[in-house]
């Protein structure tokens, strides 16, 4: 396996794995750029933190079994196309997961807020 391939397996298991701390510790506030970025989390500072903190922990995983595959691939000898097939895989399903989850965790945190009286469309304003 070439150094470059190395390089992109690893380092992209990395950048997700490193993404999602902030996320998973609750970090990163409403914007533009970075985060579960939906209508409802977007008008919701509850629904924000809700979807933010549990995609960032799913990222976490995403990013520890991307690793985990790429080197357990490489000590038992497979091919380039088998480490690559199980990469992505272990890669994306926890994402994919994680996406799904975070948009009801989403919508019930924005639920709860309404229903107690917090957490409204006026609540980010001020922070974005």
């Amino acid at each position: 396996m070439t150094p470059t391939l190395i390089a992109v397996f690893i380092g992209s298991a990395l950048l997700i794995l490193l993404l999602g701390i902030p996320m998973a510790r609750g970090k990163v506030p409403p914007n533009g750029l970075y985060g579960v970025r939906l209508p409802v989390t977007m008008n919701n500072r509850a629904a924000w933190d809700a979807a933010n903190e549990h995609f960032g922990w799913w990222m976490i995983v995403s990013g520890l079994l991307s690793l985990g595959a790429f080197f357990l691939g490489s000590f038992l000898g497979w091919g380039v196309d088998s480490i690559a097939t199980v990469y992505v895989i272990v890669m994306m399903l926890p994402l994919a997961f994680g996406a799904i989850t975070s948009i009801m965790a989403a919508y019930r945190a924005e639920s709860e807020s309404k229903s107690k009286g917090v957490g409204g469309d006026s609540d980010l304003d001020a922070s974005l």
